[in-house]
């Protein structure tokens, strides 16, 4: 994919709302780096999220 392209794509996706759907969904896990009683949450995040 060329830069112009990839470029094209992004606007696209923040224009129809994609980019905002999908940070939505981020930041609603409650996730704390630094809270070892959290850390199956913040594997999930990781795994599950962050590979989108």
């Amino acid at each position: 994919m060329s830069r112009d392209a990839a470029i094209a794509n992004a606007h696209q996706a923040f224009d129809r709302g994609a980019f905002k759907e999908v940070l939505a969904s981020r930041i609603a896990l409650p996730t704390e780096s630094q809270n070892p009683a959290r850390a199956r949450e913040l594997d999930d995040y990781v795994r599950k999220l962050m590979a989108r």
